[in-house]
């Protein structure tokens, strides 16, 4: 492992942004789920194959993502005026 690929989670929050350049912090986090899976694998074997064909399926960033924080009504009334917004997330 590379020096570059150690890392912990101090300083880790929620940001928004509309465009993708200007990040907004939203409020801290507790935790954050599972960012980066690996890809799941289609079958794609025929009956003339000598062993079994496998490529990559698209990619699913899993649905809706959990980011428990600790209940603070101003940020609970700022997230609330995000909901069904199509904007640009990260931690």
């Amino acid at each position: 492992m590379t020096q570059e690929q150690l890392h912990n989670t101090y300083m880790t929050y929620l940001m928004v942004s509309e465009d993708g350049t200007t990040w907004k912090k939203l409020c801290d986090i507790k935790e954050y789920p599972d960012l980066g899976s690996a890809p799941k694998t289609l079958d794609a074997t025929t009956l003339s194959a000598p062993m079994h064909v496998y490529i990559e399926d698209i990619q699913d960033p899993g649905g809706v993502m959990e980011f428990p924080t600790n209940y603070r009504w101003s940020e609970f009334e700022e997230l609330a005026q995000y909901k069904g917004k199509l904007l640009y997330w990260a931690v």
